[in-house]
């Protein structure tokens, strides 16, 4: 006996669809993406009867609203009083949609059977709707069974779209399908984007499933192969490759004819627009959301970073410097401290609003030996809390040299966070600038690293550099999606171009003292004795010399363990 996945599966074949290059009417057969989403998603909910919850990224005419529309058919045949609903973006797309979903019906055998109203059928007590988004009012009073939420990222009101998702029930085998491709991360995409990084990072009930490009077998020219020699015709040769197509076959094993239709594509319908291909095919999420403004960073040179993304093991740091483990954690931790490891933390301190128009306390922790990414912090903390919780994690790291951002924030941050540091913590392995002064011999030192039109400058100079040569591994996919983000702005200012830009920076910062300390000189346990006198210097007042206590605990903690005991340590 055939599976209710099966059963529907049979009947969805039967139905009629247009052929997209005759325009003729041909049986519904599963393409590669289609195929892809009932086998991982909508087959196994069917023989379950359980809620199908899932938000789509996809590229162009995949026929992601075809297989929804077959689904919606079957169902409002053989399922009884159940309301089925379908909202577009724009007159046209409903238009279409309702087309489709009227064609499968009518050249089915129960097309006698159906009664029909403007954009609405009804078979017995069911009954299979298309609408246009507008108000988010029009359609919160109805109880639907089986959402369609067509582009989403077009609608011209988002508010409707989180509107529509109220009106169906928790219970009762519903369904939601949210699909669009992407509108840059602002306007009227920001939402679709907002929703998507939500579902991505597990906080909404939503499934994301991306659909790339090159998922589509007719997204390709047959014949063409790869060769280090040129040839008369249907040849791709090697060297001629460029950087972003070198990659792509590294990272998905893309086809020489895969990449020749891109080539063809980019050429004739995007004008020669890379990132509007990128927008319209993408080959990753990242991608396909542009922005307005000039990106930093080209998709290309993040393609290779990608590989590394990894979840981490998320931890809370308690008063007493324990790390617990903690799902809703703000430090993520991918990598233990290693003996022998030198660690560098960055950091970007905050006022400590938990809200989106905010900045956040952000830290990274790079392992100087192999520029590694292995922890993050991302906190909206106050420079009080911050301030603990770098000390803890500086400790746990060798004593990492701490390099805190200290320009003046009002309360905020600044060098509040070094007296904090301290003074409360007696943390003193913080870096030290020296200072130019074209005047006077000696500039002096300045504690934790201060941002402003020259330095900020190296900063992003730094990051650059440590992108474009693929110095670092990171596992944050929060860090690569806002380096992604970041760009030159239509006012000509370096900065986030959607979302916020926390991690970056202090990412920015450690990159920043990794330049200037690159043979490592200053990454060791300071060899300078940091005295009332020296830590005077700098503006602060102590009354404890912590050389002997700092040594002992460098000895005692981390030279006399092993790597595993290390990691049994830290309760990784």
């Amino acid at each position: 006996m055939a599976s209710r996945a099966q059963f529907f599966r049979r009947f969805i074949e039967s139905l009629m669809i247009r052929d997209g290059d005759t325009t003729r009417l041909i049986p519904f057969h599963f393409n590669e993406p289609q195929q892809k989403v009932w086998n991982l998603y909508i087959a196994p909910a069917l023989d379950a009867r359980e809620n199908i919850r899932i938000i789509i990224l996809k590229a162009r005419q995949e026929g992601i609203s075809t297989l929804i529309q077959g689904l919606f058919t079957a169902r409002f045949i053989w399922d009884n009083y159940v309301n089925m609903k379908v909202i577009a973006h724009e007159g046209e797309s409903t238009a279409n949609i309702w087309g489709m979903a009227e064609r499968m019906v009518d050249n089915s055998r129960f097309a006698p059977m159906v009664g029909k109203y403007g954009t609405t059928m009804e078979l017995g007590g069911s009954s299979y709707s298309c609408a246009t988004a507008g108000s988010p009012h029009k359609t919160r009073s109805m109880n639907i069974t089986a959402l369609h939420d067509s582009e989403v990222g077009f609608w011209p009101n988002p508010d409707a779209w989180l509107a529509s998702r109220q009106t169906v029930p928790r219970i009762g085998e519903t369904w939601i399908f949210d699909e669009s491709t992407a509108n840059t991360k602002t306007n009227e995409g920001q939402l679709f984007y907002d929703e998507w990084k939500r579902a991505i990072n597990k906080k909404s009930k939503m499934i994301p499933l991306f659909l790339a490009w090159f998922e589509l077998r007719k997204y390709t020219l047959d014949g063409w192969v790869l060769s280090k020699d040129a040839r008369p015709q249907d040849v791709l040769v090697i060297t001629d490759l460029d950087a972003e197509e070198r990659e792509l076959i590294k990272a998905f094993q893309l086809t020489a004819g895969q990449l020749a239709w891109r080539r063809l594509y980019i050429e004739d319908q995007c004008r020669g627009n890379v990132e509007l291909f990128h927008q319209e095919y993408p080959a990753t999420p990242e991608e396909a959301f542009i922005q307005s403004g000039l990106p930093l960073f080209r998709s290309a040179d993040l393609i290779p970073f990608r590989r590394e993304i990894r979840d981490g093991r998320k931890f809370r740091i308690d008063p007493d410097g324990r790390f617990t483990l903690d799902p809703n954690g703000y430090l993520t931790i991918w990598k233990a401290p290693e003996v022998g490891h030198k660690y560098l933390i960055g950091a970007d301190t905050s006022m400590g609003f938990d809200d989106s128009s905010h900045s956040r306390s952000a830290a990274e922790v790079l392992d100087l030996d192999t520029m590694e990414q292995v922890a993050e912090y991302d906190c909206a903390s106050p420079t009080y809390v911050m301030a603990r919780h770098l000390a803890h994690m500086g400790t746990r790291y060798h004593n990492a040299l701490l390099a805190p951002e200290i320009t003046a924030s009002g309360g905020g941050g600044g060098r509040e966070l070094l007296v904090y540091l301290l003074k409360d913590h007696q943390y003193y392995n913080i870096y030290r600038n020296k200072q130019v002064d074209h005047i006077k011999q000696d500039g002096g030192t300045k504690w934790g690293w201060e941002t402003n039109v020259r330095t900020r400058a190296r900063m992003i100079s730094r990051i650059v550099e440590v992108v474009k040569q693929k110095a670092c591994v990171l596992h944050s996919e929060a860090l690569l999606t806002q380096l992604q983000s970041f760009g030159e702005s239509d006012a000509g200012r370096y900065e986030s171009l959607a979302g916020k830009d926390d991690l970056l920076f202090a990412f920015g910062i450690a990159c920043a003292v990794w330049g200037e300390e690159k043979y490592h000189a200053n990454l060791q346990p300071s060899k300078q004795k940091v005295t009332r006198e020296v830590l005077q210097g700098g503006g602060f007042k102590t009354m404890r010399d912590p050389v002997a206590e700092w040594d002992n605990d460098w000895n005692n903690r981390f030279e006399k363990k092993s790597n595993q005991e290390a990691a049994n340590w830290l309760a990784l």
